[in-house]
């Protein structure tokens, strides 16, 4: 079944026709997040934006992202985006995100900046700024325009009091705006509630907003109500829309009409490799389509399946070290094999393994196990010189035991000591054979070959394929 997966994608790799949208897209984006403890603050926000540009992004959008603004800087914003869905042209689609604090007073809904100086609520609606002065904006200034307004806000974070208290009011979730045509206007949250903050590398809205906004074929009202629905279901939120007149949208492209076609492609080479087991695979659509939203999701998918494949060797690996201690009557310490960093030359990530000696019953001595476990840049090489119950020619009578290595990699040799400075080892690497030299201060010296049981630079090599 994977073969045909890799054909199906290699084929979506393929030259194609990028697709010509119609309209000119213009989005802005604001996440604010860096409140006081004074007004509560916030965990996702400037999550909350970075995924949605990304959506956008493959959508056609030209997008704006400030974060953390003042009440300056974010009606800057507002003004210069008003401006540029304007100079865009009468088919135009601009869209509004604002991720933050905001409340509701007196009918009247507030985007609160992060440079507020006051919890009063009284002084606090004076520093924010309206919610209708940017739907008036952008409907005045750029009334040909279609335009999508969402307002992720009314957070339950947020801390206000009453002037003169110190005792806090419990905020206020937002109220509904007269609807102008040719705008759509979403909220988090249902009127006079609030919504969470809650969410893994993003809030909830948001997370689903993200994932909707780019499947093709849905109409903009029934994708965001697609949105209400998943948010309801997820987290008990029920998000508010609301319309007047306005003409059919499909930001990701109408049913069975060409999509954008780094989307379109993006979309339907996850749709085939979404179950596959092939690392090859995914990697090819990362390449391709790393940087959108499906390229995150094949991300996610081959890092599960690496950490999947890196479980089993290890199960298998131990099994067999087990299996070897009892067939030799080994004492094995317990061990953790650590991939070297980086910047570890190749040469030295080579002796990251396990090597067994299975004939010293021939030389009637011991039974031995190399493990190293790991090695640094400058060479330093640690794990476990592991040997079975002696035999007649055994240079030591002791019972079975293990050395812990604390050594060092030179040209291509381990080498190490134990007692101090009475016995010297030396593991010269050789293809897939260690060779051992062993030499005591008594004289007494031996060499055998042991044979590889695994390899790190191997197993990597395995996994990649």
């Amino acid at each position: 079944m994977w073969v045909r997966v890799v054909v199906a994608i290699a084929l979506l790799f393929l030259p194609t026709t990028v697709f010509a949208q119609a309209e000119k897209r213009i989005a802005l984006l604001i996440g604010n997040q860096a409140y006081g403890n004074e007004i509560g603050r916030l965990t996702n926000p400037r999550n909350d934006v970075a995924l949605l540009e990304k959506s956008l992004k493959d959508l056609g959008f030209e997008v704006t992202t400030v974060r953390d603004v003042g009440l300056a800087s974010l009606t800057t914003a507002v003004n210069a985006y008003t401006r540029r869905v304007k100079a865009a042209g009468p088919n135009a689609v601009g869209f509004f995100y604002y991720s933050g604090h905001g409340a509701a007073d007196a009918g009247t809904n507030y985007l609160i900046p992060v440079d507020v100086k006051t919890t009063e609520t009284g002084e606090l609606w004076d520093q924010s700024l309206r919610l209708t002065e940017i739907t008036r904006k952008l409907k005045t200034e750029a009334g040909n325009a279609t335009h999508f307004v969402v307002f992720d806000a009314c957070r339950n974070t947020l801390k206000l009091t009453r002037a003169g208290s110190r005792s806090l009011v419990q905020s206020k979730g937002f109220v509904p705006v007269a609807q102008e045509s040719g705008m759509l206007i979403a909220y988090a949250t249902a009127e006079g509630e609030l919504a969470s903050d809650v969410g893994a590398g993003a809030g909830p809205y948001a997370t689903v907003l993200a994932e909707e906004i780019v499947r093709p074929g849905f109409e903009a009202v029934t994708m965001f109500r697609n949105v209400q629905r998943r948010v309801r279901m997820a987290i008990n939120q029920e998000p508010y829309l609301g319309f007047n007149a306005m003409g059919d949208v499909y930001l990701a492209g109408a049913p069975n009409a060409q999509a954008p076609a780094r989307l379109s492609e993006a979309a339907e080479a996850w749709d085939r490799a979404k179950d596959t087991t092939s690392i090859s695979a995914l990697e090819a659509l990362i390449r391709r389509f790393g940087d959108t939203y499906y390229g995150d999701l094949a991300k996610v998918r081959l890092a599960g399946l690496r950490e999947s494949a890196a479980a089993k060797k290890k199960g298998e690996l131990r099994e067999k070290v087990l299996s070897l201690a009892e067939k030799h009557r080994l004492l094995v310490p317990e061990f953790e094999i650590e991939v070297p960093a980086p910047d570890v030359p190749a040469p030295l990530r080579r002796f990251v393994g396990i090597w067994v000696d299975e004939n010293g019953f021939a030389r009637k001595g011991r039974d031995h196990l190399l493990i190293v476990t790991g090695v640094e840049k400058e060479g330093s090489a640690s794990g476990y010189f592991v040997f079975g119950p002696p035999r007649a020619g055994s240079f030591h009578q002791g019972p079975a035991s293990y050395h812990t290595i604390v050594g060092r990699i030179e040209r291509d040799t381990l080498s190490f000591s134990c007692c101090g400075g009475a016995d010297t080892f030396k593991f010269t690497l050789i293809s897939r054979k260690m060779h051992h030299d062993y030499s005591n201060t008594r004289g007494q010296s031996t060499s055998f070959v042991l044979d590889s049981v695994w390899s790190l630079v191997e197993s990597e090599r395995a996994t990649a394929r």
